[in-house]
């Protein structure tokens, strides 16, 4: 709330997620067409609450709701390792991580979230816990935090007791653990044994413990630290997962497998049918299809979308007799064995895409389970969304001029010219901030009015596209439209101008236009002899540049241990630049994996390493670092304003390059030269360091 005063005789107030003021009125049900919700708790509202005056608008606010404080504290921190929360209008619901930490719904309404992590509490929830909890142990002996949580009602109904897998919506009592990771029946927590016999290791008694170690689980073969719950035998350090300690008897949803799978402990190790991958100590059986499947596998989705492939893809426990028997994974190209499950296209007949199943459903960042009753799929949609309108065309339908939504001023339409091919042109493409000169594009859309150039592949690029690399759908944006001064690629890691497409969620991923036209696949030849693959796992160097792999992933040759970094696979294949060759063009080369003799790069005049790529004009033998031809921002465009920064006569400083053969202009801050990018303002003659001054 940004105030709340009274206004003739009636109290408003203005609330931060609404653009308008609210009035308090009293709003009568009966008298309503259709029923008014209050845009906080999504209840219904009846008597005084705060309404928008713009009917359009059709926005309502309980009273309470109105005046929810921007921050939550919790004082104990058992139930979270952080106290502080702060409010917020509406949750990413297309981040796969996101719900309600002590319901699991995914709630359209106001909700609180952990500034350091992704924990969420809906407003409802966080409501009722600041009154109705209290925390309890389970006996002396066993100090575990449990939150007493009673009267929830329906809060809890889609979620299932940890311990005996029924649901938790029949009991009006349930406790909860530390970090609301576990759920328990009153009636289960009451009668939680400490120490257990089990199938699994019966040589010893397993004693229930509690730590926030990475425990390793021997029945579901994971080990992480969200599971601080588990029994252990302090003898042969065997541990098991309290959620993991008694599996269901039987699984039966027909939406999985036609026929229920039947618990089966076992002794010896077993390959899952479903998955063709080992499992140990416990495996689900279906007497009708005579399959042995994980526990997880039991419950596997039947129709799935991943980002990686155009179709949908179904779940398939073994080919048939006759269809192709040999086939590689096109996730991570090692081999599908035939006689085990897997995910392959639903159009069979006419795509043979197969890939294993942890590769399709492993990151749930990549997938999207398709309900049959609802089969309706983000990853589905055709993005028919042009992001330009057609003034002319050609007699061939080719759009010669047009109006696009990133240039969309009065007048300032976009007409199609064609590269000359003897002529240099140092113009800048204003989407991917790559020279006309050295693209491989010969067509490019030129603005009629101002010096706006835009590539034809950029211009022809959606508003809204779905990346491979995730499951969010992201929107075309542009840095001088939003405000911006440059933006941070997530991929090339390169500070950029330009137009870039970003993600919903809370990481709101941008991309810039080099990488979002990368393919996760890229085939022999290119940018090395064999086909490369992007692996979100691989780690290691870049062996086109030396540097260490980030988390991000990269891509990566199956036939040998080449690895390339998002960086390096966009790097620009010809580039000009005056010092190293002043008559032609530099070719990127791929480096020599035999070569043994010292080499030197042309610019800075110390040794490279021949094994890593670099720029070189083979008429005038001359080569360089790619670095040092790129300079440290080599996609951050002259003459971009910066959205901050302003000289002393308050003119806002604009971005400007050093010429090749000029000297280092000196920073008026710190006294230092700038050897590359500097922010300058020529009315002026005021110049500083673009970023840090060093």
């Amino acid at each position: 709330m940004e105030w709340e005063k009274e206004i003739e005789g009636v109290l408003h107030l203005r609330h931060k997620f609404h653009e308008h003021a609210l009035a308090l009125v009293d709003i009568n049900q009966s008298e309503e067409k259709d029923a008014a919700y209050c845009q906080g708790c999504g209840q219904v509202v009846s008597g005084p609450c705060f309404s928008c005056a713009n009917s359009d608008c059709n926005y309502h606010l309980h009273q309470k709701c109105a005046r929810h404080n921007d921050c939550f504290y919790i004082d104990n921190h058992s139930l979270h390792k952080h106290s502080m929360f702060h409010l917020k209008e509406r949750p990413k619901h297309d981040h796969p991580g996101y719900a309600c930490a002590l319901c699991r719904e995914k709630s359209n309404v106001f909700f609180y979230e952990c500034g350091s992590c992704y924990f969420f509490l809906d407003i409802n929830c966080a409501l009722f816990l600041n009154k109705h909890f209290f925390y309890q142990s389970k006996d002396e002996a066993h100090q575990f935090a449990f939150i007493l949580f009673e009267n929830h009602n329906d809060k809890l109904k889609t979620v299932a007791c940890s311990w005996c897998h029924e649901p938790l919506a029949d009991s009006s009592s349930t406790y909860i653990s530390a970090e609301c990771k576990y759920y328990l029946h009153k009636s289960c927590f009451d009668q939680l044994p400490t120490q257990i016999d089990h199938p699994c290791h019966s040589i010893h008694p397993l004693i229930l413990e509690f730590d926030n170690k990475n425990r390793f689980c021997k029945l579901c073969q994971k080990g992480d630290d969200k599971h601080f719950f588990y029994y252990h035998c302090f003898a042969c350090n065997f541990d098991i997962h309290l959620e993991c300690i008694w599996p269901r008897p039987v699984i039966e949803d027909k939406k999985y497998h036609e026929h229920p799978f039947t618990l089966l402990w076992r002794r010896d190790s077993f390959t899952c049918d479903a998955c063709g991958t080992e499992g140990k100590f416990v495996s689900y059986v279906c007497c009708t299809c005579h399959i042995h499947a994980h526990d997880k596998c039991a419950s596997l989705p039947r129709t799935i979308k991943i980002t990686r492939h155009d179709h949908r893809l179904v779940h398939k426990y073994f080919f048939k007799k006759g269809e192709f028997e040999k086939h590689d994974c096109q996730v991570c190209f090692d081999p599908v064995k035939t006689e085990y499950g897997h995910y392959h296209c639903l159009k069979a007949d006419q795509c043979n895409y197969v890939v294993h199943v942890e590769c399709a459903i492993g990151d749930p960042n990549l997938h999207e389970v398709i309900d049959e009753e609802n089969p309706e799929s983000n990853l589905d949609q055709d993005m028919d969304c042009s992001s330009f309108r057609v003034i002319e065309q050609n007699r061939d339908g080719e759009a010669t001029k047009i109006r696009h939504f990133l240039h969309d001023e009065d007048e300032h339409d976009l007409v199609l010219e064609m590269k000359q091919e003897d002529i240099h042109d140092s113009r800048c493409c204003e989407g991917c901030v790559v020279s006309l000169s050295i693209s491989a594009d010969l067509f490019y859309y030129s603005c009629l009015k101002c010096d706006f150039v835009l590539h034809k592949g950029c211009a022809v690029l959606p508003k809204e596209k779905h990346h491979w690399y995730h499951r969010s759908v992201t929107t075309l944006q542009s840095v001088q439209l939003v405000n911006n001064s440059y933006f941070n690629c997530h991929l090339c890691r390169h500070r950029c101008t330009g137009f870039y497409y970003q993600s919903s969620g809370k990481d709101q991923m941008k991309l810039c236009l080099r990488c979002a036209q990368i393919p996760n696949i890229i085939t022999s030849g290119h940018v090395h002899k064999h086909k490369v693959f992007f692996d979100h796992k691989c780690r290691g160097q870049c062996n086109a540049c030396g540097r260490s792999i980030n988390k991000i992933g990269a891509f990566r040759c199956k036939e040998c241990s080449f690895t390339l970094d998002f960086a390096c696979v966009t790097l620009p294949p010809t580039i000009e630049h005056k010092s190293v060759c002043d008559q032609h063009l530099l070719q990127l080369a791929y480096g020599e994996e035999s070569k043994e003799e010292e080499a030197y790069c042309d610019i800075c005049e110390t040794k490279r390493d021949p094994r890593h790529w670099y720029y070189h004009c083979a008429i005038c033998d001359t080569c360089a670092h790619p670095k040092c031809v790129l300079g440290n921002y080599p996609f951050i465009k002259t003459a971009t304003p910066h959205r901050d920064i302003y000289c002393n006569n308050h003119h806002r400083l604009s971005f400007a390059r050093k010429k090749i053969y000029e000297y280092p202009p000196q920073c008026s801050r710190c006294g230092k030269h700038c050897q590359d990018l500097f922010l300058a303002c020529a009315p002026c003659n005021y110049i500083q360091h673009s970023f840090v001054c060093p």
